[in-house]
């Protein structure tokens, strides 16, 4: 190939990607001044970029603005990352559903396993988290974990969907957090009080006095955090 050739393949190369630079920033520089001129309210015609809303959030913040509407829409576009749930006041990473990208570490959820209790996920019917027991349970033990980044003195709520089989009532498993505890049937909620900007959330089993150890299941989803306004 001769070198004149080559130079205008590199030539050619070169526009391509300057013109393909100069679309994304004439698309940018729309979808700005689109953004300028609607209300917070209108903000879910944003462009369904979530690094955009990100930093057009961060610019908001900046000017003494409310970012709070970008922050959300851009955790509902992408419900993994963490930043924009951090400055919601929301927990990092919630996996409500139990859904599949576990990984047992930072603001995941983390399972504990004594003798008796097996977790498994499950997609069908829905997504969600089981949990069985076979009766040799400790008197009582952690099941979950997860950890939590709140602001703290704030408010929150907790919601979740559970249903049970084999495990007559009261089944001694419940919701415990921040001093406050709620029984694990579902669906349920329980309020409570941060009292750091790191709380754990844990599902825990307690044999109620007189009553066998259970041998059946807990499956759990929808498990929601909520600030209170």
């Amino acid at each position: 190939m001769r070198m004149y050739d080559i130079s205008r393949m590199a030539g050619a190369a070169a526009l391509a990607g300057l013109a393909a630079a100069s679309i994304s920033a004439i698309e940018r520089a729309r979808a700005d001044s689109a953004f300028r001129s609607r209300s917070p309210e209108a903000v879910r015609l944003a462009p369904d970029n979530t690094e955009y809303l990100m930093f057009r959030a961060l610019q908001i913040e900046y000017d003494g603005g409310d970012p709070g509407p970008l922050w959300k829409r851009a955790a509902e576009l992408n419900p993994l990352n963490s930043a924009p749930r951090i400055a919601l006041g929301l927990d990092a990473e919630v996996r409500g559903d139990f859904e599949p990208g576990a990984n047992g570490h930072g603001f995941d959820w983390r399972l504990s396993t004594p003798s008796g209790v097996t977790h498994t996920d499950i997609d069908q019917p829905r997504l969600m988290h089981r949990i069985d027991f076979d009766g040799r349970e400790p008197e009582s033990c952690e099941l979950l974990r997860q950890t939590l980044l709140l602001e703290k003195g704030r408010r929150y709520r907790l919601r979740w969907n559970a249903s049970s089989s084999g495990i007559p009532p009261p089944g001694g498993i419940e919701w415990r957090i921040a001093g406050v505890r709620a029984p694990a049937s579902g669906p349920g909620e329980l309020e409570f009080t941060a009292p750091a900007e790191i709380a754990d959330l844990k599902l825990i089993y307690q044999r109620p006095p007189g009553q066998p150890r259970p041998e059946g299941r807990l499956e759990l989803w929808g498990v929601r955090l909520e600030p209170r306004i």
